[in-house]
């Protein structure tokens, strides 16, 4: 039986507890805004390197800091982005229209004077080094478990030296990175803008580095040396191609019948064997996890109850993008993710659209709820060799018809209307 005595000792104890506790929370916040506004003071003078160094130093004395932690995955990520386009630029890789559209191309990368002779493994070796920085950079994002994580930073003095010239010009800062990707982002945004990163975010750009794995790991399974050396002068202006057409190539400027040719040619050439079926099969893990990462985003970002410079707002926030988001865009979303998931895991299958007819009128076919489509889960688990035209033509894909529950385009339709036509942008931002 407890004594009258002990009930004081008791009460203290607890009340020490709670103090330590309190203290240790408080601790644990100063150690994040240090972080935070040494990262700041560092890339406003120096660069993204210099930042690693210092975070990297920072996590060995304080091997616990989720701050640190956090700080070395977001600067590796961005250093990524940056060596890529070092590399681009390097091989002097083409700023046309052209490549607007073509992923891991689409950097704001200046003209090269002087490029470098591009080989095909060159280009593949660059793709294989972004994909190993990405990986690392994820792998140091690891979720952080206080609630309250916070780090205030100033993104809007990020500055990427494409051309390696040591300056820090306003056409290399990440705002024009971004616009560079979609002229609208940040168009009401200053320079100096800051992003308050917090659980939901650490989660958010997970997903995007698996995203960005698992386009990298399809790029890699397969072997484009053909389009390469045939065609790499439409990607890079300095290329070792046994074909003289490549070194007498036109600007792609107008009616041009050389640049059409070109064209046509590439799409006659994307039949790209697969060299190295393991990494389909890890593409395949990448976009599951991506799944998983955008649930445990809008979960996080949901509960959030503050409103400081929100890279993706909940409908009560304002996000620095200044583009509302509505309850209805957040259901919708996760709606969509659902879905996803059903048809990478082969649960629900892709509507084979050639055995559908037509409804009159040019009107796109109604498609049944259940009958014959693709498995896309095999699409990666069991892959084959890639060709462009049969894809669109339909054969190609008939050895993996299955007969199930069919991911409908009315299902579809219904899923994205609440986005008023801008689903694909979204999907590029929400991730």
């Amino acid at each position: 039986m407890m004594s009258k005595a002990s009930v004081p000792k008791i009460i203290a104890l607890w009340v020490l507890l709670n103090a330590s506790f309190a203290y240790g929370a408080t601790q644990q916040a100063q150690a994040e805004d240090l972080d935070a506004n040494r990262w700041n003071e560092i890339i406003e003078t120096e660069n993204l390197l210099a930042c690693l160094k210092h975070c990297e130093a920072a996590i060995k004395t304080s091997p616990h800091s989720e701050s640190s932690r956090a700080l070395i995955g977001i600067t590796r990520f961005l250093i990524a982005v940056e060596n890529l386009g070092q590399t681009w630029y390097r091989f002097g890789v083409r700023n046309e229209t052209l490549l607007d559209s073509v992923p891991f191309f689409r950097l704001p990368i200046p003209s090269n004077p002087d490029p470098e002779l591009v080989t095909y493994h060159k280009v593949r070796a660059a793709l294989e080094d972004f994909a190993n920085e990405v990986r690392v950079a994820q792998e140091s994002l690891v979720q952080p478990k206080d609630p309250d994580f916070k780090l205030l930073l100033k993104l809007g003095k990020v500055r990427f030296d494409w051309n390696e010239d040591g300056n820090r010009g306003s056409t290399e800062s990440f705002k024009a990175m971004l616009q560079g990707i979609s002229p609208a982002a940040l168009r009401n945004t200053g320079d100096d803008f800051e992003v308050g990163i917090d659980q939901a975010d650490i989660a958010w750009l997970r997903g995007y580095c698996h995203v960005l794995l698992a386009m990298s790991e399809v790029i890699l399974a397969h072997d484009e040396s053909e389009l390469f050396h045939r065609c790499g002068h439409l990607f890079f202006t300095k290329l070792d191609s046994p074909y003289l057409l490549t070194r007498h190539s036109s600007d792609g400027r107008g009616f041009d019948m050389e640049f059409i040719s070109d064209l046509i040619a590439a799409i006659h050439l994307m039949r790209f064997p697969c060299k190295e079926p393991e990494r389909m099969k890890e593409a395949h893990s990448h976009l599951l996890a991506m799944v998983e990462e955008s649930r445990v985003f809008w979960k996080l970002a949901m509960a959030e109850t503050d409103n400081e410079r929100e890279w993706i707002p909940n409908p009560k926030q304002t996000g620095i993008l200044q583009v509302p988001v509505n309850p209805e865009l957040v259901v919708g979303w996760l709606s969509v993710l659902d879905e996803l998931e059903a048809i990478l895991k082969g649960e629900k299958l892709v509507p084979y659209w050639r055995i559908y007819p037509r409804r009159p009128g040019n009107a796109g076919p109604i498609i049944p709820d259940e009958g014959t489509g693709i498995n896309v889960r095999r699409v990666f688990l069991e892959p084959q060799e890639f060709d462009l035209v049969l894809a669109v033509q339909g054969s190609s894909w008939e050895v993996y018809l299955e007969d199930g529950k069919l991911s409908t385009p009315q299902a579809w339709e219904q899923l994205t209307r609440v986005f008023g036509g801008r689903f694909f942008g979204f999907a590029a931002w929400f991730n």
